[in-house]
């Protein structure tokens, strides 16, 4: 019945959607809607992410199914904008049934002499992570709601000022209890040009974290950073800053810290669709820092994309250290073949590295690869196949996995 059921479905949007012959997007005088609808079948050999040997892997067809709508509405100077999109998976012979979402509003105001005003909220629930992120490890069940305003204004060309707050709720639900924190963020920037081509800039921010079931994570921070930058001829720019960072927690038995840090960095156009930027230094907890991206267009149907970065980040957990060092990289090459057939492939990793003095400290090591192909029957609708391998390598035994996914979809645009 589960599988007459979910074919119904796919039959009745099929229908919609190819009754629609240019149902690109909605308009209504000025309000611009888009809808999307993905639709999903895949193979799925380890469902609970199990290691196989202290738990047995969990095979099972996954039917997924992905709704999302965009809205916007200018007027005047001025922009609203709504997003949402959600995303559900039920298995076909397991009890998986998982449910994804996420909604952002904003409110863009841009006022006469160069004064603009964002009003910006969202909200997320993650109930599965199928995609390498800077999230630690072990915390994917999650909910949380972000909002914030930030007020800029432009004196001349690059003498500007801005100031913001934002405040981000999260709660986690992983087991035996759920936990939740409160983080809210103060920051200004200051920017004044010294030429044509240089500019200094400065920047403060204060931060509190606060939790009451795990109080031990709870701090105050201040940071401020003072830089510059040269935007130099052939579309290149180079820019070196320093600053100082101070935090203090609540719980007498986290250590305080307080360092200096600072960064390098270069950025070349070499065309308008190809670039490359690199930057290199010390961060603000003492550790090394990098972030680096190439984007390079062969040719319009032929294009490869690279990304590394590696920063420092608050961990959550109770049993482990207070940060943790995250080391990302990517690699994705894009080929179109002819008009409405196009290929990717992409490789991945993700490693999450706990202070080793801790005894309960571990690394997490993700790789991620995998292709995708697809065929536009019209402008509005796709169908493609897809597979992913996911292999996780960590300290502990129950938190190795390994994972392989091949699917095929559906994706319109109405």
């Amino acid at each position: 019945m589960r599988k007459i059921y979910l074919g119904k479905i796919l039959i009745t949007c099929l229908s919609f959607v190819f009754m629609q012959k240019n149902a690109h997007s909605f308009e209504y005088g000025n309000l611009q809607v888009q809808n999307q609808l993905g639709l999903r079948n895949e193979f799925n050999d380890n469902v609970n992410f199990a290691d196989g040997k202290t738990e047995k892997a969990k095979k099972d067809f996954v039917f997924n199914i992905t709704p999302s709508i965009n809205a916007l509405l200018p007027y005047k100077e001025h922009r609203f904008m709504l997003n949402f999109r959600s995303d559900y998976r039920k298995g076909t012979s397991t009890n998986l049934s998982e449910f994804n979402i996420n909604t952002n509003g904003s409110v863009n105001l841009n006022f006469v002499k160069n004064l603009k005003v964002i009003l910006d909220d969202t909200y997320s629930k993650t109930t599965f992570d199928q995609q390498l992120s800077d999230n630690e490890t072990g915390l994917s069940d999650r909910q949380s709601n972000t909002y914030g305003a930030k007020v800029s204004y432009v004196f001349v060309k690059r003498l500007n000022t801005s100031i913001g707050y934002n405040h981000r709720w999260e709660e986690f639900d992983d087991k035996p209890v759920k936990t939740a924190r409160n983080i809210d963020s103060f920051n200004g920037d200051f920017s004044i040009p010294l030429s044509e081509t240089v500019y200094t800039y400065f920047n403060y921010r204060f931060q509190t974290q606060d939790s009451k079931e795990r109080t031990n994570r709870n701090f105050d921070d201040n940071s401020f950073q003072l830089g510059l930058r040269w935007e130099g001829p052939n579309r290149f720019s180079f820019w070196f800053d320093g600053g100082y960072q101070k935090r203090n927690y609540e719980n007498a038995q986290t250590d305080d810290f307080k360092n200096a840090f600072g960064e390098v960095g270069i950025k070349i156009l070499f065309t308008e669709k190809t670039d490359f930027d690199i930057s290199f230094g010390k961060d603000g907890y003492g550790n090394t820092a990098y972030d680096g991206s190439l984007t390079y267009n062969y040719s319009e149907d032929f294009n490869l994309s690279a990304s590394v970065r590696r920063n420092t980040q608050d961990s959550f957990s109770e049993s482990i250290s207070s940060t943790f060092q995250s080391t990302y990289a990517n690699l994705q090459i894009k080929k179109k073949f002819i008009e409405k057939i196009s290929a990717s492939l992409n490789a991945g990793l993700q490693l999450n590295k706990f202070d080793s003095s801790v005894t309960s400290a571990t690394t997490y090591k993700t790789w991620v690869s995998g292709f995708n192909f697809d065929y536009s029957i019209q402008k509005w609708v796709k169908v493609g196949s897809s597979y992913q391998y996911f292999f996780r390598d960590a300290k502990k035994q129950q938190d190795k996995y390994t994972n392989n996914r091949a699917g095929v979809y559906f994706n319109f645009v109405f």
